[in-house]
């Protein structure tokens, strides 16, 4: 089965170039996580900085879209990338593509009359606008894409509960990180649980007390055995 799945694959990444800009072509990492989205519905892309991760992912997106396996885009960001990189990346890897970015009230009732291919968010609003989306659209037919995602660590936070409760309903959901990991148990569960939600159960404290405990100092540590 992986051999015949690999024969299928490697004629597509050559294929995959189609959605590259007039002039220029993808790198191989590039076409290998495109065509990984083809295969896999949910993964997380730990990949090092300035290796060009925002085009494939946009270029993925608008696969999937004329396709028809997905109706909308959900981009989720930090407001600055919103407004530069991933304009920018919308706007060249998928230039018929209607976007908007949710930033305000004006916004959010705009989408309520209007169609758009993507809709981008910032990571302290997705509160807001996950819902509004939620009731515009089937959650299975929407890809959601997570950049920056570093940025959910605390499990209390509106932004990692938010994050949590959209992808445990998207169809499909890629996360973006380039940052280092510091604190393993603070920067990767999140990220995990969002990749598959139920991977450690319902409770994100459920997987904490499997996998840390506090000794006499405060300081958290693995559970001997567990680190593993």
């Amino acid at each position: 089965e992986r051999t015949e799945l690999y024969k299928e694959s490697v004629p597509l990444l050559s294929e995959l170039n189609y959605y590259s800009p007039p002039g220029r072509e993808f790198y191989f990492q590039q076409r290998a996580v495109m065509a990984l989205a083809e295969w896999v519905p949910s993964f997380l892309a730990a990949m090092e900085q300035r290796t060009g991760k925002t085009g494939p992912f946009v270029s993925a997106a608008r696969r999937k879209a004329e396709l028809g396996q997905t109706k909308l885009t959900l981009v989720v960001s930090t407001r600055r990338l919103l407004y530069t990189a991933w304009t920018d990346e919308v706007i060249m890897y998928w230039p018929d593509a209607g976007y908007t970015i949710l930033d305000s009230n004006a916004k959010r009732e705009d989408l309520l009359e209007n169609h758009y291919d993507v809709v981008m968010t910032s990571f302290e609003s997705l509160y807001k606008n996950w819902p509004l989306i939620r009731a515009l659209y089937d959650p299975s037919e929407i890809m959601l894409i997570a950049d920056e995602t570093i940025k959910i660590k605390s499990p209390t936070a509106r932004r990692t509960t938010a994050m949590l409760a959209a992808c445990s309903e998207v169809g499909y959901r890629y996360l973006l990180s380039g940052a280092p990991v510091s604190r393993l148990h603070s920067d990767l569960l999140p990220q995990l649980m969002c990749v598959d939600p139920g991977l450690f159960g319902d409770d994100y404290a459920t997987a904490m007390d499997y996998f840390f405990e506090f000794i006499r100092d405060g300081t958290m540590r693995f559970r001997q055995g567990r680190k593993a």
